[in-house]
């Protein structure tokens, strides 16, 4: 059996006792413990860490920092890896999943997901967290934190980035942040940023919402940014009660059961285009869709009376839809389209 290695004070890189570096990577090995005793501080300069035995944090602090280094470093390894303390202060990748118990400081570079999983527990908080230092995982990942929360008055467990306020017992509740873009047929994703909220109590809470996001999230209008929500598959439009672009969060209040959430922009307009016009036969009608989906289109004359009427199936992007109306007299005529979303263009029949 491997001896068990005690770290004690301050230990500055000093893991190549008790473990060996190799491409740039502290690797404890299958087997050892590294421990630590008492709150040593452990720099990794330009170093990673391969977790592959068993790593007991105490109350540690684990510093990873290269003011000079542009590729992030990795934490990875076969077992999981709890911190108490842990600094970023260079770009960090995850290629395991983490726990932070106690703080995890992000004073510079980001922390990268990378379908992995940041645990805070208990315990865990989120400390600096702005635009040039924060927590991404585009491509996946997701950082959870638990709380018992008792009639909660603008609860932020973590620091995670959302407020709750109930007059309700909502009992052990995890709170899961995502950062994918999620894309919905009845919006346009606007920001990068999720929330899955799980009280162990979810009925009758009449809860306040507050979202919090950051600008480097954002992919479009903030000032058109309202909450979403969905129980499952279906994202629909919850609306907002207050906002605030300035300091980055929106609130929605009367909630009676939470769920995931996220931030959306309204659906893009329907820019119907046609294409000749004035027309003598038949034109080609142009029209963008956020989703798949039936709509129906109608011609109306110069009176406002339906001459004719088509109905359509659409698909995500830019449909084309031609119509032949050499039947109808000259005129000017009003295509008009109906059903998930609203548009009208003006058309010249010669």
């Amino acid at each position: 059996m491997k001896p068990i290695h005690t770290l004690g004070s301050l230990l500055l890189l000093l893991l190549g006792t008790t473990a060996h570096i190799q491409a740039q990577q502290v690797s404890i090995s299958p087997g050892l413990y590294v421990t630590a005793t008492g709150a040593p501080h452990l720099v990794f300069r330009s170093l990673g860490l391969t977790n592959n035995g068993n790593f007991k944090a105490a109350a540690s602090t684990v510093t990873f920092t290269d003011s000079n280094n542009t590729r992030p470093v990795l934490i990875n390894g076969s077992s999981n890896t709890s911190f108490y303390q842990l600094a970023i202060n260079q770009d960090v990748q995850l290629e395991h999943n983490i726990a932070v118990t106690g703080n995890l400081y992000l004073n510079r570079g980001n922390l990268q997901l990378d379908h992995y999983t940041l645990d805070l527990a208990h315990s865990g908080n989120i400390i600096g967290e702005r635009n040039t230092s924060r927590i991404i995982g585009k491509q996946g990942g997701a950082i959870t934190r638990t709380a018992f929360l008792q009639a909660p008055q603008n609860a932020n467990p973590g620091n995670i980035g959302v407020s709750i306020t109930s007059a309700a017992n909502l009992g052990e509740t995890v709170i899961t942040r995502g950062h994918e873009l999620l894309v919905q047929g009845s919006g346009t994703a606007t920001t990068n940023r999720y929330f899955d909220i799980a009280p162990a109590f979810n009925k009758n809470l009449n809860a306040s919402l507050q979202f919090h996001y950051l600008d480097a999230e954002l992919k479009g209008n903030e000032s058109e940014l309202t909450l979403f929500a969905t129980e499952g598959y279906a994202w629909k439009s919850a609306g907002k009660d207050n906002s605030n672009p300035a300091g980055n969060w929106l609130i929605k209040n009367k909630l009676d059961q939470l769920h995931r959430y996220t931030l959306a922009g309204p659906p893009p307009s329907a820019a119907m285009q046609v294409y000749p016009n004035p027309v003598r036969d038949k034109f080609t009608l142009s029209l963008p869709a956020t989703a798949s989906g039936q709509l129906e289109l109608n011609l109306l004359d110069q009176a406002g009376k339906i001459v004719e009427r088509k109905k359509i199936t659409t698909r995500e992007g830019v449909n084309t839809i031609e119509w032949n109306i050499s039947r109808h007299p000259a005129g000017n005529y009003n295509v008009v389209l109906k059903g998930t979303q609203t548009g009208t263009v003006k058309i010249i029949k010669e």
